[in-house]
């Protein structure tokens, strides 16, 4: 059976190290992923999660060692195979990742923010999890930390609780021993924003004529009114 490959550009790919990498497309996104949409791949040797574009698709037999794209986060393209040909090219013209290319053309509205998360897999209860840490002071406290948070904890939070003491080696002790997984989420950056307007509830006219017996005592009031009889 063919499997079908994409080549992503990863956001946290440094210039040094900046290529199209392939990865497979998972069923459930085989029939609508386009070039041109964003994807969240697992990316570096811990398998973080990172924001990534498809610049290209294709099919061929299946090939071992490929990571799988988590999720789609566009349900469009955001940028067409013109605007993808521009990001190559900037790369190599200004010396930055095409990432930061791709970024620079997109609308701020538009940027995700991403949430790294450790969490228990389902079915590891307390015994369980502090077996898994066991042999590790830094895991059993970070298994007793995620337990106490109902089972997971985003990065942030762990490091803020671990104060001066670097948690990714409790991190990838709970991992490779299969008490625990990464998980990445994607937050749009902005949100759509929100505007309150005021309108009249009846004719200009009779609103006019309620506001002007108190023009003097409610000058505002009828400021306000009247704006609003002139603006429709």
């Amino acid at each position: 059976m063919a499997q079908i490959t994409a080549k992503v550009a990863v956001s946290r790919a440094v210039y040094s190290i900046d290529k199209p990498y392939d990865y497979r497309v998972p069923q459930e996104l085989a029939e609508r992923l386009r070039p041109g949409m964003r994807v969240l791949v697992p990316f570096g040797g811990g398998d973080r999660g990172s924001e990534g574009i498809v610049l290209a698709l294709g099919g061929g037999a299946p090939r071992q060692g490929l990571k799988e794209i988590i999720a789609a986060l566009d349900p469009e393209p955001v940028l067409s195979e013109r605007a993808l040909k521009l990001a190559l090219w900037m790369r190599e013209r200004y010396f930055c990742t095409v990432y930061d290319a791709v970024k620079a053309m997109l609308p701020a509205g538009l940027y995700y923010a991403l949430r790294d998360c450790v969490a228990l897999k389902p079915g590891v209860d307390r015994e369980a999890a502090l077996q898994a840490a066991e042999g590790s002071l830094d895991a059993q406290k970070l298994a007793e930390l995620l337990l106490a948070w109902g089972g997971q904890g985003d990065m942030e939070q762990i490091r803020t609780a671990f104060g001066a003491r670097d948690p990714d080696g409790a991190v990838r002790t709970l991992l490779d021993r299969g008490a625990a997984q990464r998980v990445t989420s994607a937050q749009r950056g902005i949100g759509d924003k929100k505007e309150k307007l005021a309108v009249l509830a009846m004719p200009a006219e009779e609103a006019m004529s309620r506001v002007t017996p108190r023009r003097r005592t409610a000058p505002l009031r009828y400021s306000v009114t009247e704006l609003l009889c002139q603006l429709g």
